[in-house]
């Protein structure tokens, strides 16, 4: 299943942990993270209690601010690699196998061509490796835009 990553956010992490909406809570680095926790009194501001496995079998304990924030820096400062992150299933991406007939285009207004999927290749840009070695920025199904083959259309919103 195909994932993005999305900022904290302390109700649908707990909506993750009571199994109601599916993903996982991470630090930014990867790191797996559990809350135990949602409110404990850190000195007069809400916080939450988080273990953080960084190493099998042990986790270690950190206080989080409710933000996911490890530090309470202004927003402005750069995302630290142990601040808390959700990795959420990615609904609008199309879920493709090695070997599925697909269109690809590298960008708007550029012609569509079939090609066989091949594999995610997990960079931001062009992500979507063809069977042959070519890689793409637009993947679609094949199937009910055979129409496009060719042309520069976009295609129909489902």
């Amino acid at each position: 299943m195909k994932t993005k990553i999305i900022p904290f956010n302390a109700k649908m992490a707990k909506d993750i942990q009571d199994g109601k909406i599916k993903g996982k809570i991470k630090t930014r680095s990867g790191f797996p993270a559990r809350i135990i926790c949602y409110d404990a009194d850190g000195y007069g501001v809400k916080m939450l209690i988080v273990l953080v496995r960084r190493e099998e079998p042990k986790e270690s304990c950190s206080w989080y601010y409710k933000n996911g924030k490890l530090s309470p820096e202004p927003e402005s400062r750069l995302p630290h690699r142990d601040d808390l992150v959700l990795e959420v299933p990615d609904d609008n991406e199309p879920q493709f196998k090695p070997f599925d007939k697909v269109l690809v285009r590298d960008y708007e207004g550029g012609e569509w061509i079939p090609a066989f999927f091949g594999f995610y290749t997990g960079i931001g840009g062009s992500r979507y490796r063809a069977v042959g070695g070519s890689f793409w920025r637009q993947c679609i199904p094949y199937a009910g835009n055979e129409n496009l083959v060719g042309t520069t259309d976009k295609p129909k919103e489902e």
